[in-house]
């Protein structure tokens, strides 16, 4: 438990094991849902095709059905970013590689606004940018944190959970409103059979 990361049996052991695990259990099933996908491309407007991969293409626009899969990757890059980044000579440079690469990401994000759904685009836009600002609002707690008071650094830290408490409240709200003409739409159904049931027969209703 006491092995130095990145020297001596982890570098010359554990790290290649780590690669290969990486490139079989990370990239192969981007790679392979991207092929399934592409294979089946000139297909997807047919129900049998839709009822197996859906999930993995509709919420997409047409031109973007492979999307699931750079997702996927991005994913996969984020996670790489935080792991091997650890292995930087300092805090500070971890972080600043982490947050390139959420600035990355939200510029391919954006550039390519693949959701059919504007809402959802906006959304992941807003996750990514708190994400963001929560790395670089961490940045005071590593570099130069003597020249900062501990005043400065508890309004900080509010500061960090305000905007991811803030960006939960507006995640759940989205799905709120997305869902509630569907939600009123079955309660007012459940109430009509609830009323048709109580003034029945069995309840002493009109015959």
């Amino acid at each position: 438990m006491a092995q130095e990361c990145y020297s001596g049996v982890h570098m010359r052991l554990y790290v290649p094991i780590g690669i290969a695990a990486v490139v079989l259990v990370c990239l192969a099933p981007p790679l392979g849902l991207f092929a399934v996908l592409w294979r089946s491309r000139q297909r997807l407007d047919e129900p049998r095709v839709q009822q197996q991969y859906g999930f993995l293409y509709m919420r997409y626009k047409s031109r973007f059905f492979w999307w699931e899969s750079v997702l996927m990757l991005e994913e996969l890059a984020l996670v790489a970013v935080e792991v091997f980044g650890r292995g930087l000579p300092a805090v500070s440079h971890h972080i600043l590689l982490m947050l390139a690469a959420f600035i990355l990401v939200s510029m391919v994000n954006m550039a390519c606004a693949p959701t059919r759904s504007r809402l959802v685009g906006l959304l992941e836009f807003l996750s990514m940018g708190v994400l963001g600002l929560t790395v670089t609002l961490s940045l005071y707690f590593v570099v130069g944190t003597e020249l900062i008071s501990s005043g400065v650094q508890g309004f900080l830290g509010v500061l960090i959970v305000f905007i991811n408490v803030a960006l939960l409240f507006t995640l759940l709200l989205a799905v709120l409103m997305k869902s509630w003409p569907s939600v009123r739409t079955k309660s007012f159904k459940l109430w009509q059979g609830a009323s048709k049931r109580l003034n029945g027969p069995c309840f002493g209703g009109a015959n």
